[in-house]
């Protein structure tokens, strides 16, 4: 039992801290008033938030991807900013149907940029669930005609919603950007081998389409995505239906604006041979500025042959680690072939050879 002597003790430590509490309280709020962020436009003062909220959401698998909100708790001038600036609402990251709903109102007439990540969140101490449920994406859905960048990293489940979802409004003019990726889940039957591009977006045309990333889709190049209007081009560990390969020739044929182009291990490795069929004629690829490639040495020493670039296109070959001290020889005159021609041709990346 303590003595009354070390009671008083304590009740005055208490006491002190207390008081020093309500001083700091006191000190942060005198500060927060004399903020001089009233000497800046409104615009900048957004801009700022905007860069903040860019920081904070950096890492793409954060648990807390809505933490930037904390900058309205600053003071009431900052809260006055973020609820005033449309534009720091319109990129988010899909969460429960009330948060969606909330970002989709406070976003108004601004562009969307959405993401839909499939990674399970924490919910409290005791439950998780899924960070973009499958009302959320009916959500979104509703003003997809306002949207210009959408990422889809999805769950077999939310996969097979959007097989079945009614698709896209009539109207899409802003869509510039969509990345497909395809979720590993572990004991799952999630029939990889039937992964086709989710049918929503068959429904209607996408005109402004300038970007466009495939990962670990079965792929049809005759698909309407392969549009001319493709400036970045990124397929990776995909199968091709049929052969594939004369599809893939005549799709990059039609998309002369191509700047950037990756390829990854796009052969069906059970429907293809190892040496892919050449075109009639190499397809030409004016404005291109970095071109990736990444599969077996055989394959990317045909298909370089098959491809007409500027000399001072990057060109990046990797072979994969999977090829235990593979022979370069087939590249060595495809590579001179290319240099021949484009006597500038400048630089050349390799990796893994």
């Amino acid at each position: 039992m303590a003595s009354p002597a070390r009671k008083r003790s304590r009740y005055h430590l208490d006491t002190e801290s207390g008081t020093r509490d309500e001083r700091n309280i006191s000190d942060l709020i005198s500060h927060n008033s004399k903020i001089a962020i009233l000497r800046f436009p409104p615009e900048i003062l957004s801009q700022i938030a905007l860069e903040y909220k860019y920081k904070v959401m950096a890492d793409e698998r954060s648990m807390r991807p809505h933490a930037w909100i904390r900058i309205a708790h600053v003071c009431h001038l900052w809260r006055e900013v973020v609820l005033r600036s449309p534009q720091l609402w319109a990129t988010f990251r899909v969460g429960s149907p009330e948060i969606t709903r909330e970002f989709l109102t406070r976003s108004k007439a601004a562009l969307l940029t959405i993401k839909v990540q499939s990674q399970i969140c924490p919910l409290n101490k005791n439950e998780t669930g899924p960070l973009a449920p499958q009302d959320s994406l009916v959500e979104v859905f509703q003003k997809f005609s306002e949207v210009q960048d959408i990422e889809l990293n999805l769950t077999f489940d939310q996969y097979k919603h959007l097989k079945i979802h009614p698709g896209f409004p009539e109207s899409v003019p802003n869509l510039h950007s969509i990345t497909l990726r395809r979720e590993m889940q572990h004991n799952s039957n999630s029939g990889a081998s039937h992964w086709t591009v989710p049918t929503i977006f068959d429904s209607c045309p996408i005109p402004t389409l300038t970007h466009l990333t495939v990962e670990k889709y079965l792929v049809d190049w005759r698909n309407h995505l392969f549009t001319p209007t493709l400036t970045h081009l990124v397929v990776e560990s995909v199968a091709t239906t049929a052969y594939g390969m004369g599809d893939i020739f005549e799709s990059l044929r039609k998309m002369p604006n191509l700047i950037h182009l990756s390829l990854s291990f796009i052969r069906n490795p059970k429907g293809l041979t190892a040496r892919p069929l050449k075109p009639a004629t190499p397809v030409n690829l004016p404005k291109l500025s970095y071109l990736f490639l990444s599969d077996t040495v055989t394959f990317c020493a045909c298909i370089l042959p098959c491809l007409n670039f500027p000399s001072t296109t990057i060109l990046d070959i990797k072979i994969p680690a999977s090829e235990k001290r593979p022979d370069v020889t087939p590249l060595g005159p495809v590579i001179f072939q290319k240099l021949t021609k484009n006597p500038s041709l400048s630089p050349i990346r390799t990796a893994g050879l």
